[in-house]
C-alpha cells in the first residue's frame, strides 16, 4: 500500500508542478499561442465574484482534493518516531494547500473564471489556448490516478479500522486472521 500510494502522490504532485511551470512560462510569454493573461483578482469583490455561495460550492472540490488525508492518523502508529506525526501533518497540509492555491491562482490568472466548467480540468482549460496536445491526456490520467489513490487510501483505512476493532473484540474475530503462505495466523495490532 505504502509504495503504491507514494507513487500516486508523486505523480499527482508532479502533474501540478508541471502545470505551474508551463503556466509560468505562458504568463511570461515564453510559449506561443493564447492571449495575454488576465490579471489576478486583487479585491474581495473580484476574488469572490459570486459571493459566499460560490465560495461554499468551491469547497466541494477542496474536500475532494484533500480526500484520503485522514489516513495519516492511521499510518502515524507505524512511524519510527510517532511524536513527529503532528509536525508531519502540519507540513503536509501547508505544502498541499500552498501548491493547490498557487496552481489555481495561476489558472485563474490565465483565463476568466467563467471559462471553467465541470467537464474539464481547470488546468486543461487554462492551457487550452496554447495548443499543447499532451496536456489534456496528462491531466485526465492524473485525475484517474487521484480517484484511484483516494479509493486505495480509503480501503486501507477501513481495513485497518476493522482489524483493530476485531482485535479489541468489537468486530468479528476472524478479521484478525491474516493469510500468509496458506497459513492463517492471528494479527496483533
Amino acid at each position: 500500500f505504502e509504495s503504491l500510494e507514494d507513487l500516486f502522490a508523486v505523480l499527482k504532485i508532479a502533474a501540478i508542478v508541471m502545470f505551474m511551470g508551463i503556466a509560468a512560462a505562458a504568463i511570461a510569454g515564453l510559449i506561443d499561442g493564447g492571449k495575454n493573461p488576465i490579471h489576478f483578482p486583487h479585491t474581495v469583490d473580484t476574488f469572490f465574484t459570486t459571493g459566499a455561495a460560490g465560495l461554499w460550492s468551491s469547497l466541494i472540490f477542496a474536500f475532494y482534493a484533500f480526500g484520503g488525508i485522514e489516513i495519516m492518523g492511521l499510518m502515524a502508529m507505524r512511524l519510527r518516531e510517532p511524536k513527529k506525526a503532528p509536525m508531519a501533518g502540519k507540513v503536509m497540509i501547508l505544502t498541499l494547500a500552498s501548491i493547490y492555491v498557487l496552481s489555481l491562482g495561476l489558472a485563474i490568472s490565465m483565463v476568466s473564471w467563467r471559462a471553467f466548467n465541470t467537464k474539464e480540468s481547470p488546468f486543461v482549460v487554462a492551457l487550452d489556448n496554447y495548443h499543447l496536445a499532451f496536456v489534456p491526456h496528462v491531466f485526465n490520467a492524473v485525475l484517474i490516478i487521484a480517484g484511484f489513490s483516494t479509493m486505495v487510501a480509503s480501503l486501507y483505512a477501513v481495513t485497518t479500522m476493522v482489524v483493530t476493532l476485531a482485535g479489541d473484540r468489537d468486530a468479528p474475530v476472524f478479521f484478525t486472521l491474516l493469510k500468509h503462505g496458506g497459513t492463517m495466523y492471528p494479527f496483533r495490532p
